[in-house]
């Protein structure tokens, strides 16, 4: 099997790729947080906390890091099939190529993926529930709160639950910093400032109702950023996954195959991602922040989490069957040493 001709896996068209995972992803963490809120009854929870048993109680926990795992794998499958049908429908190569997710790096990055979601969630969610049940217990108040408590911190990180449990606080004394909360509802807050204003405390009713509110339209935040982060991941991965297939099988040479850094290009993009604006790289070869950090593709998990958390940055593939050619244009269009540029192309990108 040979690469008949050009041709470029757009930044855009993985811009649509993580834009559609991202919906997915986030969809899936908001589920399995309703699954194991669901699971986790205030009934069931009281009985184990009025028993002690609080690791028992937190092994409710644990599924969300398996339903994050179990998304993930598959959004990198979706990315990969599709990259596999753009190269089949673009007949790119000389015969139909399949991804196959029992390839050996397959396997091994779903691996990997999976081991980082699992302990990532996990321990993220274990620190927000012990933290809840911590304060309960240093507060003296009774298990029926403390068992509210703990479902409601279900989904959330340690500083989300921190400030779930303030607004509480702040809605029971009146408190007027409470309407600088942006993730209460607008009627909310009308109900708040009616408060404050006559003076007249909410009911615990009123409470329990507002908080619910303020925490799930914090779980819905925190499910919009997981599934940013998680879906550049996985687009990006499992595209890495498809051409390295190729490569392995034999079926592209490695120098017919180069990548782009493509940042958003407006004020929001890191200082850091600016600088890699452009950086062309061979296949497997890793791009320069501005920072000194080497990334893979954008959200690299390898990479510190400043480098990759909400990143908006894409990667344009593109295969050419004059590879280092075509690279060495490139380079020494945009270099003003055109003998520098040759010897870029020489040490990246043929690893010589």
């Amino acid at each position: 099997m040979t690469l008949r001709k050009e041709g470029t896996w757009s930044s855009e068209a993985i811009d649509r790729i993580v834009a559609r995972q991202a919906t997915k992803l986030a969809r899936a963490f908001v589920i399995a947080v309703k699954e194991i809120r669901d699971d986790a009854t205030l009934a069931a929870l009281e009985k184990l906390l009025l028993a002690g048993k609080f690791e028992e109680a937190l092994e409710y926990l644990v599924k969300l890091g398996r339903a994050m795992s179990s998304a993930s794998a598959s959004a990198i499958t979706d990315v990969a099939t599709s990259a596999q049908n753009w190269l089949n429908t673009g007949a790119y190569l000389d015969a139909t190529v399949s991804f196959s997710a029992i390839n050996v790096r397959a396997v091994n990055a779903f691996e990997a993926n999976d081991l980082r979601l699992i302990r990532q969630f996990n321990d993220e969610q274990l620190a927000a529930t012990r933290q809840a049940i911590s304060r309960g217990i240093r507060e003296g108040i009774n298990p029926r709160d403390m068992a509210r408590d703990f479902r409601q911190s279900i989904g959330l990180t340690r500083r989300q639950e921190a400030a779930v449990d303030n607004y509480r606080r702040m809605l029971s004394s009146l408190d007027p910093e409470a309407l600088n909360r942006k993730l209460a509802t607008a009627t909310d807050l009308k109900t708040l400032r009616a408060a404050i204003a006559s003076e007249k405390p909410l009911t615990q009713a009123q409470i329990d109702k507002m908080v619910a509110r303020y925490n799930n339209r914090y779980i819905a935040y925190r499910a919009e950023v997981i599934g940013r982060t998680e879906a550049l991941r996985s687009a990006h991965q499992g595209t890495e996954l498809m051409f390295q297939q190729l490569v392995d099988d034999g079926n592209v040479g490695k120098e017919e195959l180069f990548r782009s850094w493509v940042t958003g290009a407006d004020e929001r993009v890191r200082d850091s991602h600016a600088f890699m604006n452009g950086q062309i790289r061979g296949l497997g070869e890793t791009f320069l922040s501005g920072k000194g950090n080497a990334l893979m593709y954008p959200g690299d998990t390898n990479a510190p989490g400043e480098e990759t958390i909400q990143c908006r940055c894409s990667l344009t593939m593109r295969l050419s069957p004059g590879g280092r050619k075509v690279l060495e244009a490139e380079l020494a269009r945009k270099s003003a040493v055109p003998f520098l540029a040759k010897r870029l192309v020489n040490s990246r990108f043929l690893g010589r």
